[in-house]
Order: C-alpha cells, then structure tokens, then sequence
C-alpha cells in the first residue's frame, strides 16, 4: 500500500516546485526590465556631486549593473520554454493511467524542471550583482 502513494507525493513535490518556478520567473520579469529602466535613467541623469565616483568609474559600473540586469532577462526568457513544457506535462499527468505511466511522466519533468531551475537561478544571480553594483 505504501509503493502507490509514493508517485503521488513526488508529482505534489514537483508540482509544488513548478508554482514556486513560475513565482521566481514572474519576479525576474518584473524586476529585469524595471531595473533596466531605472539604469538607463541614472546613466542618462548627471553625475552626482557627492563625490562617490568620478563621472567614468560611474559609468563603468552602472555599464555593468546593466549588463547583468539584461542577461538576467535573457535567461528569464530562456528559461520560459522550459515552463511552459513543465505545465504541458504536468497537465498531461492526469491522464497516465497506471503508477508506471505516472513515473515515467514525472522522471521526464524532473530534468526539465531543473533546466528551468538552473537558469531561474541564474537570472536572480544576475539581478542580485546588479543591485549591489547600482546601490
């Protein structure tokens, strides 16, 4: 009795892993081209008199925030096709028939997952060196 529950309690865990996916790539969509936006506009406003950096240092970094904050774009979108195969396959689970049918189902998700995971956590590297080079 113990063996059928098993499948059911990886595809809640995989399921589980697959909103909190969407979750963090959402952010990444948000938060990527706001972070450009607010870049782009610091590049463009005049060197602050504070004396924190000289007007080239200060385009060098905010250079860089930029380029971390486009890439993390890039592996956001990169990252969505990965997604959206995870929620067809995850929408296709219902239908296995037999526990064999489900766990090959769910062995084939796992990679896919971790793909999407991989460059999800990427992305969030990204926009986190950005953040720290801006701020």
């Amino acid at each position: 009795m113990e063996a059928p529950d098993t499948p059911m309690l990886a595809e809640v865990e995989l399921r589980n892993l697959h909103a909190n996916l969407q979750r963090r790539a959402r952010d990444i969509g948000t938060h990527g081209p706001a972070r450009v936006g607010r870049l782009y506009a610091a590049m463009r406003s005049p060197t602050p008199m504070d004396g924190h950096a000289d007007k080239p240092a200060r385009a060098l970094i905010l250079n860089e925030a930029m380029g971390h904050a486009l890439h993390a774009i890039r592996l956001y979108r990169s990252a969505l096709p990965f997604l959206e195969a995870a929620t067809s396959m995850i929408d296709d689970m219902p239908m296995a028939s037999a526990f064999a049918e489900a766990d090959e189902s769910l062995r084939r998700i796992v990679p896919v997952l971790e793909t999407a995971a991989d460059l999800i956590g990427e992305g969030e590297a990204r926009l986190a060196r950005s953040a720290r080079l801006e701020g």
